[in-house]
């Protein structure tokens, strides 16, 4: 009967020991979901400080991007008046050329118009 005592008492502290190590495993696992809500709180306040910085210079990137923006349109107008300029410039380089030539062409006629004129003259004899 002691044995049997003994026997039941060795049950009941293995019963007790595992009971306490799934007490104590419980406990660490009902404590694991407060220490991962912990730790991702203080990642969230970490990072909150970065992005309300990020978040700060948003408004100052659209403003300067805008001023770009507006600085590339006043160059493209600018190309584009110079562009028609050089086109007018080219225009009237060619108005003035094509003057040249006409120029040449009624040069050359007179300078024969004049050798003729001078061949005539030396024809006749003055007494």
């Amino acid at each position: 009967m002691v044995e049997k005592i003994v026997r039941e008492i060795g049950k009941t502290v293995e019963l007790v020991v595992r009971e306490k190590n799934q007490a104590i495993e419980g406990r660490n696992i009902a404590e694991s979901p407060a220490t991962l809500q912990k730790n991702i709180i203080e990642t969230a306040n970490h990072a909150k400080e970065p992005v309300v910085k990020i978040a700060g210079f948003v408004p100052r990137r659209l403003e300067v991007t805008g001023k770009v923006m507006q600085s590339l349109w006043e160059v493209a107008d600018v190309a584009e008046h110079d562009a028609t300029s050089t086109s007018q410039v080219s225009s009237s380089a060619q108005e003035v050329t094509a003057s040249m030539e006409e120029m040449t062409s009624e040069a050359t006629e007179l300078a024969r118009t004049a050798s003729e004129l001078r061949d005539l003259v030396g024809q006749f004899k003055i007494e």
